[in-house]
């Protein structure tokens, strides 16, 4: 069985707005998906309306992965 993990994001520092986003689509999903029960990761960039700006879906293999 698969399960899902959801990180919502607002980001609020348009200055170091591209600096972040370097850093999680690059060393951020490396490093946890070199950890145990992690598989996969996309992220998302809401483009129009009002809400969190990003939304990255991590799959798991297992809730293991937070102990």
């Amino acid at each position: 069985m698969a399960f899902v993990y959801v990180v919502r994001c607002a980001f609020t520092e348009p200055s170091r707005e591209a600096g972040w986003n370097a850093w999680y689509s690059g060393p951020k999903i490396a490093q946890m998906l070199r950890k145990p029960h992690f598989r996969t990761c996309q992220r998302f960039k809401r483009i129009a309306g009002h809400g969190r700006d990003y939304l990255a879906l991590w799959t798991l293999q297992s809730p293991d992965a937070f102990r």
